[in-house]
């Protein structure tokens, strides 16, 4: 999906969605509880991910909390709205 696109998409759902400021070509759609972020790589939506408010990743023990997803309509799905 291009990014354009799942940005219009997310807008249209009544859904925030945030630019990273670090990492802009980063995007995160925050929940009540959960949290979806994702890659614009070259235009395309990439590495879709949803996990808790409360979940972090710990490169120490290669932790990734949280599931990756196929395409954001999922992640949305599985979203705490």
């Amino acid at each position: 999906m291009k990014t354009k696109n799942a940005i219009k998409k997310v807008n249209r759902l009544g859904l925030k969605i945030q630019r990273g400021k670090i990492t802009p070509e980063q995007y995160y759609i925050i929940g009540k509880k959960d949290i979806i972020s994702f890659w614009d790589k070259n235009g395309e939506v990439e590495l879709i991910k949803i996990q808790s408010l409360n979940d972090k990743d710990d490169i120490q023990t290669d932790y990734s909390g949280g599931v990756w997803c196929k395409n954001l309509s999922q992640a949305i799905r599985m979203l705490d709205k």
